[in-house]
């Protein structure tokens, strides 16, 4: 859904540019802005509505893992330590460098993530920074 109203989005964008000589000939600017407004609009909910979900999506499945994968650790930790195979002391070792390793992983993650969305802005930046300039007023 997410990409589809962006490709909606940046397509009326598009048209609107391509179309940049007609609009300033005919003075139809009131006609593009409002279908240029809806589009953005339709585009901005959708980005509102997918980050929420994200949100909710991404906390239940960090705090959900952690919360199963320290059950496990102390479960399994403290059968072995009333076993007397393994010390508190190593549990406790054990409970922290999982907490550590979780943590670099999710951050691994997360610069992973903001590094695709940096990559896909940076290939759209030449083809903006290409553009010719306009002048005021200039109908061609």
């Amino acid at each position: 859904m997410m990409n589809e109203t962006e490709n909606v989005f940046f397509s009326d964008t598009n048209e609107i540019y391509e179309k940049m000589k007609y609009v300033k000939a005919t003075g139809k600017f009131n006609y593009f802005l409002k279908r240029i407004n809806e589009s953005y609009e339709k585009l901005f909910r959708t980005v509102m509505d997918n980050t929420k979900a994200n949100l909710i999506y991404s906390n239940i499945v960090n705090s959900g893992t952690m919360n199963i994968a320290f059950i496990l650790i102390f479960f399994i930790g403290g059968r072995e330590v009333v076993k007397g195979n393994l010390s508190i002391g190593t549990l406790t070792i054990i409970s922290s460098y999982y907490q550590m390793v979780n943590s670099s992983v999710i951050q691994v993650l997360s610069y992973v993530k903001g590094f695709e969305t940096a990559r896909g802005a940076n290939l759209r930046i030449p083809e903006i920074l290409n553009l010719e300039n306009e002048k005021v007023g200039d109908i061609s």
